[in-house]
């Protein structure tokens, strides 16, 4: 955990991921963990680094911004996407 704030708990949740600019174009993504200052994300796609991002919880109950830190391919058409909450949100660690 050297380097981090606080320790991820590994939890995958199908999130909505959309981009601000696009936001009617959510893409349906997967949490990989998570922690209240962020979440890793498994996407079919590429992002931009720095671009800020729209992710909605399953029910619809959780709406939150986020700025893409990391984009990291991990298949020929998969990528490890990590996102940084622009404000924190603990209520995604109990979803």
């Amino acid at each position: 955990m050297e380097g981090r704030k606080e320790k991820r708990i590994s939890q995958r949740i199908p999130v909505l991921l959309s981009s601000l600019a696009q936001p009617l174009h959510a893409e349906q993504a997967s949490t990989e963990d998570i922690t209240s200052y962020g979440v890793r994300v498994e996407t079919g796609r590429q992002w931009k680094l720095g671009s800020i991002v729209l992710l909605k919880s399953p029910q619809g109950r959780l709406l939150i911004c986020a700025r893409v830190v990391y984009c990291k391919p991990v298949e020929p058409k998969a990528f490890s996407l990590g996102l940084e909450f622009v404000t924190r949100n603990p209520a995604w660690m109990t979803r």
